[in-house]
């Protein structure tokens, strides 16, 4: 899977990520929360999407050529306890298999039917 291009204002996906958080994960502190998946936004990893239930955010490592799915909360999100999805050309259908709340914008037409 190639390296996305970025088209969407910081300030929106922050803004969809933490309504997205909110509805999820009530008594969270969402804006936190938010800010601590953004933070790993960087670089060659990219954030795909939150998985539904909004516990753990899924990075595509374009720089290492892996996809995980990762537990995140107030405190960080903790690649220690990451899922691999896949490698190499099992990326794609990685990506494809997880249960999306939330989908970046960059990768809905690639992950989502709709």
């Amino acid at each position: 899977m190639t390296s996305t291009t970025r088209t969407t204002k910081p300030t929106e996906l922050y803004d969809q990520l933490s309504a997205a958080i909110s509805r999820e994960r009530s008594g969270a502190n969402a804006s936190l929360t938010t800010a601590q998946v953004l933070m790993w936004n960087v670089g060659g990893n990219e954030l795909v999407g939150l998985e539904a239930g909004c516990e753990r955010a899924v990075f595509n490592c374009t720089d290492d050529g892996f996809a995980a799915a990762i537990p995140f909360d107030e405190s960080g999100v903790h690649g220690d306890r990451a899922e691999l999805l896949g490698r190499g050309e099992a990326i794609t259908e990685g990506l494809a298999s997880v249960e999306y709340e939330w989908v970046h914008p960059e990768y809905r037409s690639r992950v989502t039917d709709s």
